[in-house]
């Protein structure tokens, strides 16, 4: 019993002193001092849950407390919790990365005129936006000394200039650091965000059209449900989803009160036409994700 003890204790302590997030592939033990510009929000303690809202700008750092003379460094910031693909595990998503900043204890600053400056322009900022309804995601900024000579690797070379966000994702951190040189990051620090609201996109819009499909009735109901959910897609989509419904609208509601022959030949092309509709709404529906 006493020698598990001996083999948890140093477990324990490196999962309490660690400054990234678990199960993420860096771990460092040095708590990295970080603010936003715009709301002078920081980020501690590490894991701290922070609003959206206050970190929309690009977040500085500071030198080690203990530093005596000025260096060049690298700032790095990746969402851990990304899904790519449904149903498979979670990947990572660079949200910035800042090489030339200079200094010593005090706020780093960008000089491209600093000792061991590169000419690497880096990922600009983007804000966290996870998904309505997909739980917290846990975020770790990361500072390194920026070796001499530095370049981003060929393998990450789509992130530096980024063509966009897309090419961000599936980052390793871990691999871009072995293959860059850069050794251990001096210091870290993480946090989460997440988005409570409630998820009103395609998702629910197709389940609803699905469920909504068999009547006469129901159809006409259905066509502008599926309308007002077309307008958070892309213009081609709302212009074809909005034309799709308001089919549906008018020649399946038409013949409801006709009560012959003819009204119920006219309401079973009508159904057909609603369905048809509805068949483009979800075809042309968009789905996002960050």
């Amino acid at each position: 019993m006493k020698y598990s003890r001996t083999l948890l204790l140093p477990a324990l302590a490196a999962v309490v002193n660690a400054q990234t997030a678990p199960d993420f592939p860096v771990q460092v033990s040095q708590l990295l001092v970080v603010d936003f510009q715009n709301t002078s929000i920081s980020v501690e303690p590490a894991g701290v849950t922070l609003n959206r809202e206050d970190i929309l700008e690009t977040p500085v750092a500071l030198g080690q407390a203990t530093a005596t003379r000025q260096s060049t460094y690298i700032l790095f910031m990746v969402d851990q919790d990304v899904e790519a693909t449904a149903g498979q595990p979670r990947v990572q998503l660079l949200h910035y990365f800042q090489p030339n900043l200079f200094g010593s204890s005090e706020v780093l600053s960008f000089d491209a005129q600093a000792e061991n400056a590169t000419t690497a322009v880096g990922a600009t900022y983007i804000p966290p936006t996870p998904p309505a309804g997909d739980g917290p995601h846990r975020y770790n900024i990361l500072l390194y000394l920026q070796p001499e000579g530095f370049t981003v690797p060929t393998q990450f070379s789509s992130i530096d200039p980024p063509a966009d966000a897309s090419a961000r994702i599936g980052f390793d951190m871990a691999g871009f650091a072995e293959a860059a040189n850069l050794g251990e990051p001096i210091s870290a620090v993480w946090f989460q965000v997440e988005n409570k609201e409630v998820d009103s996109g395609g998702s629910s819009s197709s389940s609803s059209a699905t469920d909504s499909a068999a009547p006469t009735g129901s159809a006409t109901t259905t066509g502008s449900s599926s309308a007002s959910t077309g307008t958070s897609g892309p213009a081609g989509t709302q212009t074809q989803g909005s034309s799709a419904s308001g089919s549906s609208t008018t020649s399946a509601g038409a013949p409801a009160n006709t009560g012959n022959g003819a009204g119920m030949l006219d309401a079973s092309s009508g159904v057909h036409r609603a369905l048809m509709g509805l068949s483009l709404v979800l075809a042309g529906s968009a789905f996002w994700v960050m």
